[in-house]
């Protein structure tokens, strides 16, 4: 079984710019937004000033050139974030949400103040506690989106995201 994660990077992805996608708008411009494709999965993407998160819409996007679908079962899909606001707190992490796309069209969707769809698993990159937001997945998508529920007004003054990536859900 195939348990390697596999990051969505590389020419075959590539971050979302607004608009591009029927049904995302990027909340806030970031720095160094390549950094979630590229090749090192230390480097990240950061969104500062994120004044709150009750507005609904996406954070990051990242799009793949050809069509992702799980083959044997469920995959897990999601990204790797920091807000350096201590583990960013469960009171911030629980309004995050993941959304897969397909060829424009949402096929897929998790929130995880509401159910067990969103998994957050703590994971560590250059010595700090990183989080994985994820969401299990049986459906094609060809984009993955790291949105917010816009249920909450909570506070963050930065976000870094590092990777967008997939991987057998079965996988510990």
């Amino acid at each position: 079984k195939d348990c390697q994660t596999h990051y969505m990077t590389g020419e075959d992805f590539q971050v979302v710019a607004d608009n591009e996608i029927a049904g995302i708008t990027i909340l806030s411009k970031m720095n160094n937004a390549t950094n979630i494709t590229n090749s090192n999965t230390q480097d990240y993407a950061e969104v500062t000033n994120v004044a709150s998160i009750a507005g609904v819409g996406a954070y990051a996007a990242v799009k793949s050139k050809k069509k992702l679908q799980p083959t044997n079962g469920k995959w897990r899909v999601g990204f790797t974030i920091n807000s350096n606001v201590g583990l960013l707190g469960l009171q911030a992490l629980k309004f995050f949400t993941i959304a897969l796309y397909n060829e424009g069209t949402r096929v897929d969707y998790g929130v995880s103040a509401n159910n067990n769809l969103v998994s957050l698993d703590l994971i560590h990159i250059n010595n700090q506690a990183t989080v994985r937001v994820s969401l299990e997945t049986d459906k094609e998508f060809d984009c993955v989106a790291l949105q917010t529920a816009g249920v909450a007004d909570v506070q963050l003054s930065k976000l870094e995201i590092y990777n967008a990536f997939y991987e057998d859900a079965s996988c510990e």
